[in-house]
């Protein structure tokens, strides 16, 4: 009993560097918060928009997923999107690290314990599980919701930002009415600020 307790005690104190991973590191805006709070956030959502929407999936499933999806960012920081997508992280080597940086934050847990929770990370990563699609589609939108509190005025990346949880959202679309309202508000802060509205933000206000 004593040794499980240094082990979990050992785990807790690794999962606790998540409070200073800090989001958003390839833009300019001074909003950032950190993954835990992130996680926090997205693991409130799941719970609340699956008994609001009934939604027919797993909860406990999801909510393991949500809890576990970010865990590799302990290790590897945030590889925000935009390094992807400017080429200075290739997919593969943003694949390669993560899967190098869940083992070892998962090292300090029975062999029954990591293999479960490195299953599910590889199912939220592959989205091969209505759960991993549903998580996968609100972690997007957890973040893109983070654009209504920043103003369009502070986006950098306007295109990305914009069409961010669209792919995502297309693969679990009961989550479209929630993406559409968050656009509906955005679309009337862009005409308030004289910002133009381009047509490929439109999803899914048209679809």
């Amino acid at each position: 009993m004593e040794d499980s307790s240094r082990t979990l005690l050992a785990f807790s104190k690794e999962l606790n560097k998540l409070k200073y991973v800090f989001r958003l590191s390839a833009t300019r805006s001074k909003y950032k918060d950190s993954t835990a709070a992130h996680t926090w956030h997205l693991a409130l959502m799941a719970y609340t928009f699956q008994r609001e929407l009934s939604l027919d999936i797993d909860l406990e499933k999801a909510l393991k997923i949500a809890l576990v999806h970010d865990l590799p960012e302990i290790v590897t920081g945030d590889i925000d999107h935009r390094l992807v997508k400017d080429g200075k992280v290739s997919k593969e080597e943003k694949a390669a690290a993560e899967d190098t940086a869940m083992h070892e934050v998962i090292s300090f847990l029975s062999a029954d314990m990591q293999k479960e929770l490195y299953e599910l990370w590889q199912e939220y990563e592959k989205g091969n599980s209505p759960e991993a699609r549903y998580i996968k589609a609100l972690d997007k939108l957890e973040s893109f919701s983070n654009s209504l509190e920043r103003g369009p005025e502070s986006f950098d990346y306007t295109d990305i930002i914009m069409t961010y949880a669209d792919k995502a959202v297309q693969n679990f679309p009961e989550l479209k009415p929630y993406l559409a309202a968050v656009k509906q508000e955005l679309k009337q802060q862009f005409a308030e600020l004289g910002i133009p509205w381009k047509q490929e933000y439109n999803y899914p206000l048209d679809a």
